[in-house]
């Protein structure tokens, strides 16, 4: 049965996984699979009430992983029903980590698996960061108080990062 992998990160109304998938290949429906296996993930609601994106890792490993992204369903109809509301047709919903993950690809193609990339987004009463290793993250955390607060907290987590792992050799912030 797949498996979480690492350290989950959760994101307001999202949560990711790394799931790894035995038998050396994605299955035809990935989401399908994981819903009929239903492993525990340690997610806020079951796979069953949840809207699920699975993107399969381009990492030389075995077995093979994917990038889940399950939002709770109960979420994403209430923005179907606020935006119906508002007598608009909402075509697309995605998370903002998602975007901010599909706008940073092609600076994170070909990562280095020795780096940890460090994506901060200091903002006015709130702070988040999410720590990537060869384009795939692996923790993400948000901080309340002032952009100042940041650097602090965040070389506390690099550290700790790099102590349980001795192959990241450098780190790059973005």
């Amino acid at each position: 049965a797949p498996g979480a992998a690492g350290r989950p990160a959760e994101l307001a109304g999202a949560a990711w996984r790394v799931v790894q998938w035995p038998g050396g290949h994605w299955p035809d429906d990935p989401a399908e699979t994981l819903r009929r296996l239903d492993p525990d993930l340690g997610l806020p609601y079951p796979l069953a009430q949840a809207y699920l994106r699975l993107l399969p890792l381009p990492l030389p490993q075995d077995p093979p992983a994917s990038l889940l992204l399950a939002v709770s369903r109960q979420l994403v109809l209430g923005w179907i029903e606020v935006f119906d509301i508002a007598g608009v047709e909402l075509l697309r919903l995605e998370a903002a980590s998602v975007c901010d993950l599909r706008a940073l690809t092609p600076l994170l193609a070909g990562g280095d698996p020795s780096t940890l990339t460090v994506l901060a987004t200091p903002e006015p009463g709130e702070n988040r960061f999410t720590l990537l290793r060869a384009g795939v993250p692996e923790y993400d955390r948000r901080l309340a108080g002032p952009p100042s607060a940041l650097p602090e907290e965040l070389a506390r987590c690099v550290a700790f990062w790099r102590s349980r792992d001795a192959s990241l050799s450098s780190r790059r912030l973005m």
